[in-house]
């Protein structure tokens, strides 16, 4: 495993947070980083993760969203702020006059937009980043740009990892998003 650490120049948002579960709450990308319990002194947070490549797969993703929830963008690196920027600016754009349509507006560019790889080719096809460069992704990929932009746009929204089953009756792991609209969440599968 491996140690790491985030700085905030502001804490306030996370002072009362105990639990891993309510880290987990606040800033849903730690899911991802497969992290053990956090350890929160003044405006340090230390993580331990299982491997130091799954820090290094989702450290950029692990930034924005806390800039997204903090609303500060002071601590980013200049890889970090760049996919801040595009993922602020995509999500300005897809803007609708209400949550529903702001919903629809993103799943509709997703869809139209982005492929789902012919052959599988590496890691990046899981990575945000470049879902939004090259528009080319696996499931990781969709749900993670469906995720950020919802929240880019201040609406809830979650990234699922489960289980499905094909047309033959193998099954495979999959990511997929729930959102809230309304106060009513609903699934919402971009890839299929």
């Amino acid at each position: 495993s491996s140690m790491f650490h985030l700085y905030f120049s502001n804490v306030e948002d996370f002072k009362y947070l105990r639990s891993e579960e309510e880290y987990l709450n606040a800033l849903p990308s730690l899911n991802e980083l497969k992290f053990l319990a956090p350890t929160q002194y003044a405006n340090v947070v230390s993580l331990t993760v299982t491997t130091s490549e799954i820090r290094d797969f989702y450290s950029d993703e692990f930034a924005v969203d806390c800039a997204l929830t903090l609303g500060k963008t002071k601590y980013l690196e200049d890889d970090e702020k760049k996919l801040y920027d595009r993922v602020v600016n995509l999500a300005k754009e897809l803007k609708g006059k209400d949550e529903y349509n702001t919903v629809k507006n993103i799943h509709d560019y997703l869809v139209l937009n982005f492929e789902y790889p012919l052959s599988y080719f590496g890691k990046d096809v899981h990575m945000l980043s470049y879902a939004l460069e090259t528009k080319v992704c696996v499931c990781d990929g969709y749900s993670k740009a469906f995720y950020f932009l919802c929240k880019a746009n201040g609406i809830e929204c979650i990234i699922v990892n489960g289980t499905v089953i094909n047309p033959d009756g193998s099954k495979d792991t999959h990511a997929w998003n729930k959102v809230k609209i309304k106060d009513k969440w609903y699934a919402v599968d971009v890839t299929w």
